[in-house]
């Protein structure tokens, strides 16, 4: 049996079209890696955090480091490591559909107003 909450719940999911959220995905991994991804990797390796670490933790460490290793060039990494972020988001999308809870709306302006009405922002 499942307690009730004692508080007025309500679960907003901003929904973007594929499109959308693939040119935010690809202008985040433009800014991380000019950011100094590679710096950040080499300077773990350096400091004694094991490849294998790195590989197990998440996408970007994991493409960063296959590319520190001469597994892949640095094209090979971006192109991957976007399609891989691509196929986690979508993956990630399709999780979240199953929760019929979530109110699907289109925009973080939609959101505000459903706060705003709900007296919560």
């Amino acid at each position: 049996m499942t307690k009730k909450s004692p508080y007025d719940l309500a679960w907003l999911g901003i929904t973007l079209p594929r499109t959308k959220l693939n040119k935010r995905i690809d202008k985040r991994l433009a800014a991380r890696m000019q950011k100094g991804m590679v710096s950040e990797v080499i300077g773990l390796l350096k400091r004694g955090v094991p490849a294998s670490r790195l590989l197990s933790i998440g996408l970007e460490y994991r493409y960063v480091t296959l590319y520190l290793q001469g597994k892949l060039t640095k094209q090979e990494m971006m192109a991957q490591l976007r399609a891989a972020i691509h196929q986690y988001a979508k993956r990630q999308m399709t999780w979240w559909k199953r929760n019929d809870q979530i109110h699907r709306i289109k925009s973080f302006a939609e959101a505000e107003k459903i706060l705003r009405f709900r007296n919560i922002a």
